[in-house]
């Protein structure tokens, strides 16, 4: 298969390191996005600036500078008619969080962590930063400057995840976060400590 990328016949993809990266159509932002080559599973990805969709691969490695541009679309986030976690299944996983971290005392902190009980969706990515899976249900814990403590009610094996923490239908907020600690709590419930890794683009509409 050809892409027209090329002048010279080739009767393969080129290289994924020489995919153009996208450029908006609409409104001309950069992207950090390319287009995907053969076996690839591309995600849709939207301009944050103009909510103009790309069926399209992450460029890992441009989100440092440009990750404001883009975000998930919000299928990726969509847990209509999951069992939400109830009022007092989120105080008992307050209650347990706070109480092991009193007795383990696990980990030395680089800031003060604000504690939260946030109902939040994500979706796992491969070491791409591209979704796979289907989108869960979490509960984040706490807050720092550096990242975020999560619970969820399965094993999440993924080393990356996207979670929207969207306030509202008129606040889109993405971040991309790195998993970089797990420990199990009172059954069914698994803390996970995540670093931000990245933060999407947040538009208001």
């Amino acid at each position: 298969m050809t892409t027209g990328i090329h002048n010279q016949p080739t009767t393969k993809d080129p290289p994924t390191t020489q995919m153009p990266q996208i450029e908006c159509g609409n409104c001309a932002h950069t992207l950090p996005l390319r287009m995907s080559g053969e076996g690839e599973q591309p995600a849709v990805w939207l301009c944050a600036h103009c909510k103009m969709p790309y069926s399209a691969i992450c460029l890992k490695d441009q989100l440092s500078t440009i990750s404001n541009n883009i975000q998930l679309d919000r299928r990726y986030f969509n847990t209509q008619g999951f069992q939400p976690i109830s009022s007092w299944q989120r105080q008992k996983i307050t209650n347990i969080v706070n109480r092991q971290t009193r007795v383990l005392n696990l980990e030395k902190r680089r800031s003060t962590r604000v504690d939260q009980s946030l109902l939040v969706s994500g979706i796992t990515l491969n070491s791409d930063l591209n979704p796979l899976g289907v989108p869960i249900q979490l509960m984040v814990v706490n807050l720092s400057k550096e990242g975020v403590g999560l619970v969820s009610c399965c094993p999440i094996y993924a080393s990356y995840l996207a979670l929207d923490l969207s306030p509202n239908d008129n606040l889109q907020i993405q971040i991309i976060v790195h998993m970089v600690r797990e420990r199990l709590l009172d059954p069914p419930f698994r803390e996970y400590g995540a670093e931000f890794l990245a933060r999407l683009g947040i538009t208001q509409e």
